[in-house]
């Protein structure tokens, strides 16, 4: 951003305080919704429900985001409701069980996709798309320095 003219330490200073405004905004609504604040509404699980959305759904993509989301808030609803085998104690035992069990499939999930593409969802399909059309897929460009082939070709 310097190299193009603008003055960084402004624009950093600016993304901040936007960004410290909307998380101030972000909390009084949710004082307002929830009609008190305590200790157990500030935690670290939606910060790494947020994170792990992110690298479901792929970092480097836009459309990575909600497919992460999609995903996560898919497998939340639909793996709480999947039944047990046999009754092994009642209500309470059922929901620490189905709360459990979906922590351990979305940790699956999240390896496999860490570990098959560090790009996520987004990525894969990208990919995938790629290798139907015959490009190479990625969604990234390389950039050649000038003086190359690409770049005296326009003289």
């Amino acid at each position: 951003m310097a190299s193009l003219g603008f003055n960084v330490q402004v624009h950093r200073a600016l993304a901040f305080t936007l960004a410290g405004f909307v998380a101030g905004i972000a909390g009084i609504l949710n004082i307002w919704w929830n009609g008190q604040i305590d200790p157990t509404s500030i935690g670290i699980s939606p910060t790494l429900d947020l994170f792990i959305i992110a690298v479901i759904g792929g970092i480097v993509h836009l459309e990575g985001a909600w497919l992460g989301a999609f995903v996560f808030v898919g497998a939340n609803i639909y793996l709480r409701d999947i039944p047990l085998l046999g009754d092994i104690g009642g209500v309470v035992h059922e929901r620490i069980l189905a709360e459990e069990r979906f922590n351990t499939v979305i940790g699956l999930l999240l390896l496999l996709i860490m570990l098959t593409s560090p790009d996520g969802i987004a990525g894969m399909i990208a990919r995938l798309r790629g290798r139907l059309t015959g490009h190479s897929g990625g969604g990234t460009a390389s950039i050649e320095p000038p003086g190359t082939a690409a770049a005296s070709s326009v003289t």
